[in-house]
């Protein structure tokens, strides 16, 4: 329903929307055999078949994408229980998760952190640059979005870990 659209956009989770799918093709027969399981806390969610075929997402509070990042591993365990034995993802030697985002194989995971910043000059920029973690101009006065790198040829621990460290050092 509408307001509960409305409920989950407020919590911080992301809704899935034509527009962001449309540039993929992905938004053919929106919204048949799309859905989207949100816990009770409003902390973690799992997307099905909005872009890709699933999209497990755990929220932090303050910049804690380690309990982010662990709420997200929690779900996916969740996930991965309920399914049957036999491999439930396609999984490849070399590329590792197979996803419609190219920058997301590997790992198929991306990470994003959400924060204020008083100034986002070149420097810092360069900063985020040098540390691989790419920088957008978020909705609102002084936000910035902060993605994780490509996981290719990394562990999810290893990347979780990178982009933690390197958030540090920027912020």
């Amino acid at each position: 329903s509408p307001a509960q659209v409305a409920d989950i956009i407020a919590s911080g989770l992301p809704f899935p929307s034509v527009q962001h799918s449309s540039h993929l093709a992905a938004a053919a027969d929106w919204p048949q055999a799309r859905g989207i399981f949100v816990s009770q806390d409003r902390k973690s969610a799992v997307l099905v078949n909005e872009c890709d075929h699933l999209c497990v997402v755990g929220l932090g509070d303050g910049g804690d994408v380690g309990g982010a990042f662990s709420r997200a591993c929690k779900v996916l365990e969740a996930v991965h229980a309920a399914l049957p034995s036999e491999e439930p993802f396609l999984v490849d030697t070399r590329l590792g998760y197979l996803t419609v985002h190219p920058k997301n194989l590997g790992t198929g995971m991306s990470i994003d952190l959400l924060a204020e910043l008083t100034e986002a000059d070149e420097s810092f920029e360069k900063a985020a640059k040098e540390a691989c973690v790419e920088v957008f101009p978020a909705a609102g006065y002084r936000r910035w979005l902060l993605h994780s790198a490509a996981g290719l040829g990394r562990t999810e621990v290893n990347q979780a870990t990178e982009f933690i460290e390197a958030c540090a050092q920027l912020l």
